[in-house]
């Protein structure tokens, strides 16, 4: 994989860069470190790898800020650090988010196995800890890595969905990874509809997984419930 680093700032936090993947797509993505990142050189942090909805498709280039505009990317544009704790363990994370080509109407995996060869070669990521989430066509995008095939979904610690686009996948991938699994969906949904999520859990623990999948299903909110799926405040 060659990589390619672009000179420009997204925000004072989030770093733009690029790569050109294995088949020659060119993959322009924000990289987020922790503020601690440089101070500790022998910590190895949790990976978040966020894909994004239709709307934020683009170059790769000079519509890569076009990334920013929802859920975690926006959060950490918005001066979030990423660092959270729970039950008295403080966890600072890193965070990627590519950015999907015009040229496609779904996300590829192969954006998502380019991120992850790219984090191993360059981050000082925990292996066992990369979480794959995304919301409408990026939560469909989860979708399909996670049970697209038998290997994917050993590459990942877990999965969060929101709102995702319905895929035709063998569930059982996932199931057979011991992947656990938190969907989020409105029943209101007019853009996505909820059975998308609904179903695909359903389809999972119709298997008996030895791990649950959870859904989180709220009765109003419509497409727009990336806010309250990724609730920062634990509320």
């Amino acid at each position: 994989m060659a990589a390619m680093f672009l000179g420009m700032a997204a925000s004072a936090q989030q770093t733009a860069k690029g790569l050109t993947a294995s088949n020659n797509v060119f993959i322009g993505f924000l990289e987020y470190k922790p503020a601690d990142y440089n101070a500790n050189p022998n910590t190895k942090y949790p990976l978040i790898i966020f894909l994004h909805g239709i709307g934020e498709r683009g170059n790769g280039t000079t519509q890569l800020s076009s990334v920013a505009g929802n859920a975690i990317p926006r959060y950490i544009q918005d001066g979030d650090k990423m660092t959270y704790t729970w039950k008295g363990k403080t966890e600072n994370f890193l965070v990627l988010s590519p950015q999907l080509s015009s040229n496609y109407g779904w996300w590829q995996p192969f954006y998502i196995d380019e991120m992850i060869k790219y984090a191993k070669q360059n981050l000082r990521i925990d292996t066992n800890r990369i979480i794959l989430t995304g919301l409408s066509l990026g939560g469909g995008g989860v979708w399909l890595y996670a049970a697209g095939n038998s290997s994917q979904p050993k590459n990942l610690a877990a999965i969060a969905p929101v709102c995702g686009t319905c895929q035709n996948v063998s569930w059982s991938n996932i199931t057979n990874a011991n992947l656990p699994v938190w969907g989020f969906h409105a029943n209101d949904d007019g853009t996505v509809p909820a059975s998308c999520t609904i179903g695909a859990v359903n389809a999972i623990n119709n298997i008996n997984p030895p791990v649950k999948a959870y859904s989180t299903i709220w009765p109003t909110g419509q497409h727009w419930i990336w806010d309250r799926a990724y609730d920062r405040t634990w509320s």
